[in-house]
C-alpha cells in the first residue's frame, strides 16, 4: 500500500504550492513625511460624476470589479491544473493494465495528467468566472492543447500553462459579454 500512495504524495507536495497574489507595498508620500502641509493644502480626490441611471442601460462595472473577476479566473484555472494533474495521473497510474513484471505504469501516469488538465482547467476556470462563459469553447480549446500534448511529449511542461491561460481568456471574453 505505501508503494501506491508514495508517487500520489510526491506529487502532493510538488503542487501544493500557494496560490496567493502578492501585494505591492504601499509607498509613503509626501504627504507622510510631512502632515502639516496637508492640513494646508486642499487636494480632495476628485468624485465620479454620478447621474441617474438611463432606462435600460446596464451599469459598468468597476475597475477593481473586473479585475477581481479575472484574478478568480485564473485561481481556478490554476487549482484545476493542479488537481487535474494530480488525479489524473494518479487514476492513469492506478488504472494502467499492465503484464507482472512489465514496464511501469509512467507512460500511463503522463496519459492521465494531461487527461486531467484538459478536462479539469476549464471547469475550474469556469467555476471561478462564476459559470458565466462557455464551458464548451473552453473544452474545446484545452482539449486540442492537451491532444498536443499526447502527440508531443515535448509540450508537457509549456501545455498546462497555455491551457490555463487561454482558459482564463476566453472564460474572462466570453463571461463578461453576458
Amino acid at each position: 500500500m505505501k508503494a501506491r500512495v508514495c508517487p500520489l504524495l510526491v506529487m502532493l507536495l510538488a503542487f501544493a504550492a500557494p496560490l496567493t497574489a502578492q501585494r505591492a507595498p504601499v509607498l509613503p508620500t509626501a504627504f507622510d513625511a510631512a502632515p502639516h502641509l496637508a492640513s494646508t493644502l486642499d487636494i480632495t480626490p476628485p468624485v465620479a460624476f454620478e447621474s441617474a441611471e438611463a432606462p435600460g442601460l446596464a451599469p459598468v462595472p468597476h475597475a477593481e470589479e473586473e479585475t477581481a473577476y479575472g484574478s478568480w479566473i485564473v485561481v481556478g484555472a490554476a487549482g484545476g491544473a493542479v488537481l487535474g494533474t494530480v488525479l489524473g495521473g494518479y487514476l492513469g497510474y492506478e488504472l494502467d493494465v499492465r503484464p507482472q513484471g512489465g514496464p511501469s505504469g509512467f507512460g500511463s501516469l503522463f496519459t492521465g495528467a494531461v487527461v486531467g488538465q484538459s478536462l479539469l482547467i476549464p471547469i475550474g476556470a469556469h467555476l471561478g468566472g462564476g459559470r458565466r462563459g462557455q464551458l464548451e469553447r473552453l473544452m474545446t480549446a484545452t482539449g486540442l492543447i492537451g491532444a498536443a500534448a499526447l502527440l508531443m511529449p515535448e509540450l508537457v511542461f509549456v501545455a498546462p500553462i497555455a491551457e490555463v491561460l487561454l482558459a482564463s481568456a476566453i472564460e474572462y471574453r466570453t463571461g463578461r459579454a453576458l
